[in-house]
């Protein structure tokens, strides 16, 4: 099959999770004979598409049939505005000669609004008109968070309705995703779902694990609203303050709209051994890392979480999201924390950094535990949807 991906944006330097998994898949679909044709981008506030975020595609319908693509997948499946203009601008020749749609949804389906304090932490951050924005937001954030979940359950509703295939990266997510969609009829056997494979090719080696150096690791795009890397910092506060874990050092791998206000939240605490090194490769750091900590709002799958595992780092999460629990088993293979819970994060982390023969049994685990979510088994699951929407297609 030849398939193509849909999004807003083309893969490049700090390139988020949706763009790295959908490299990682593409280079799978290949090994199982499909072709890959690149990326259709539409940038935001754009009516042309381009191929690769570069070339203009000026007929859609031809570039479609000449290329022969069979199926598009496109990677926004919480707004209606990206596959509503493809399918605008592909016709219906298209979907005539046997052309199929799947649409992702990377996000936790319940789509948590940032909290107040978040926001007004965070506005310090931006520029003044950004500013100005943000304070109007949120002096009316009932009226905002509102027409969010609105505009959500219309791209929810229309995406799928428009999709041959709807994907969502766990089974924990179905029932959110209907009660947000307010979804109550048949779901026609549309909905699947696929995890999100393991990044790299390699893992980490087990008889390393006693190499590891004493690095709390965090990889984000440092925005608050969402991320919260404000918790860990305040952790890290904490037990420095307590004289805990002064032979540890955290190490903040990422890059985003909050990093001034985590940077002067540092500074005017004199907080020790915090390193913020930016967008870069986070390979290099987990292999460094003994232990990882996420504390974002929500999230679709939990990437941060399996690249520490396959690496060999102790994954440590807030609970916020039920696909966390289907990738950590709590105190077997990582930690899950009641959520924004710091009395008890600060209990953990100290226990961690004293007991050496806990991180290495946890990591040991973590190691075996993340081989289920193999390139291979996700790949296996994209087959199956391929072949209910194309039955009688051939590679």
């Amino acid at each position: 099959m030849n398939i193509l991906w849909l999004y807003d944006r083309a893969p490049g330097p700090g390139s988020g999770g949706t763009e790295r998994i959908s490299i990682r898949l593409s280079e799978g679909f290949h090994s199982r004979g499909h072709q890959v044709e690149g990326w259709l981008v539409l940038p935001s506030g754009s009516d042309t598409f381009l191929l690769d975020g570069i070339h203009p595609v000026t007929d859609l319908p031809d570039f479609l049939l000449r290329r022969s693509v069979s199926i598009v997948i496109c990677q926004i499946g919480y707004l209606s505005g990206l596959l509503r203009a493809f399918l605008d601008a592909a016709g219906p020749r298209w979907r005539a000669s046997g052309g199929r749609v799947i649409t992702c949804l990377h996000f936790d389906p319940r789509m948590p609004a940032a909290s107040p304090l978040s926001l007004w932490a965070d506005s310090f951050s931006l520029p003044p008109a950004r500013r100005l924005r943000r304070l109007v937001r949120l002096a009316l954030l009932p009226l905002f968070d509102k027409r969010d979940a609105l505009r959500h359950r219309a791209g929810f509703r229309f995406t799928y309705d428009r999709s041959d295939a709807y994907v969502l990266l766990s089974d924990t997510h179905r029932v959110p995703f209907l009660r947000m969609a307010r979804w109550s009829g048949d779901t026609d056997g549309r909905l699947f779902s696929v995890f999100n494979p393991l990044c790299y090719d390699t893992f980490f080696s087990e008889a390393s694990l006693p190499d590891k150096k004493k690095i709390l690791l965090v990889v984000s795009r440092l925005d608050e609203g969402q991320k919260r890397i404000s918790l860990i910092l305040r952790c890290w506060q904490r037990l420095r303050s307590a004289g805990i874990g002064s032979d540890w050092s955290l190490r903040i791998v990422g890059d985003g709209p909050s990093v001034a206000s985590y940077r002067r939240f540092v500074a005017n605490r004199s907080l020790p051994d915090v390193s913020f090194t930016g967008w870069c490769d986070p390979l290099p750091h987990y292999r460094e890392a003994s232990l990882s900590f996420t504390a974002s709002r929500a999230e679709g799958w939990g990437l941060t979480l399996t690249e520490s595992m396959q690496q060999g780092v102790i994954p440590i999460a807030f609970d916020t999201s039920p696909v966390f629990r289907e990738i950590i088993t709590d105190g077997v293979d990582g930690f899950l924390l009641p959520d924004a819970d710091l009395d008890q994060a600060c209990v953990l982390l100290e226990r961690l950094f004293s007991d050496d023969r806990l991180r290495l049994r946890i990591a040991a685990n973590a190691l075996r535990s993340c081989r289920r979510f193999s390139l291979e088994c996700a790949l296996d699951r994209w087959e199956l949807i391929f072949k209910a929407i194309t039955p009688s297609a051939t590679r």
